[in-house]
């Protein structure tokens, strides 16, 4: 069974919906989406809603939330095994791997997306599916590793990285970061995704992109 991922750098847009919904074998009313909401040390939710979450729960998809820091790993997995679509949303990006470590699900998405399950990612959760997270810190102002963390390997769902929030002033600071990172980094402007189908993936939506091989 091909892996499916939708990787975009702010969410899903409007304009990026048909794509996404392509990937899909159903209509969304028969789906279910787990989302997790964990990428930062507090619930912005309340504050700041998912945009992606409103547009998926406007087109019918039944969305349950997946909290990594009060339910147990077990409750966590057999949420997941549940759900036809995994959406792990923005914040910042080595405290969202970390907790997805504390709960051993860098250990089984991959296992999760090989079954058929849809991958879903904003932001950090886009970043977090490549194979190294080091460049969610390479723009002005990127993510901060708190946790002092020295291991950063991702959840290597794709060979490729992706950079999210990109603007064409960062090219500079961002080309000489990428001289000592080895793999594919995708800089992707706040309208823009990675669609991954198998082995294929492009870009899509609008925006200056940034494809450093």
């Amino acid at each position: 069974m091909e892996k499916k991922l939708f990787l975009t750098s702010a969410g899903l847009t409007p304009e990026m919906l048909p794509s996404f919904l392509s990937l899909l074998d159903d209509d969304p009313p028969n789906l279910r989406v787990a989302h997790i909401a964990n990428a930062n040390d507090r619930d912005w939710s309340r504050f700041f809603p998912d945009k992606t979450v409103n547009h998926l729960v406007g087109l019918g998809f039944n969305v349950e939330k997946v909290d990594l820091r009060r339910q147990s790993a077990e409750e966590i997995y057999q949420t997941l095994e549940a759900k036809d679509i995994i959406y792990i949303g923005g914040g910042n990006t080595f405290y969202l791997l970390n907790l997805l470590r504390q709960r051993k699900l860098n250990e089984i998405l991959s296992d999760l997306i090989g079954e058929g399950k849809v991958y879903l990612g904003a932001s950090a959760g886009s970043i977090v599916a490549g194979p190294d997270i080091t460049p969610a810190s390479w723009k002005p102002f990127g993510d901060k590793n708190s946790n002092k963390m020295t291991e950063l390997s991702g959840l290597n769902l794709v060979n490729f990285s992706t950079l999210p929030h990109y603007l064409p002033e960062f090219e500079s600071l961002i080309r000489g970061q990428k001289q000592a990172f080895s793999h594919r980094v995708y800089c992707l402007s706040n309208g823009q995704a990675v669609s991954v189908v198998g082995d294929h993936h492009e870009v899509i939506g609008e925006g200056n992109s940034l494809d450093l091989v």
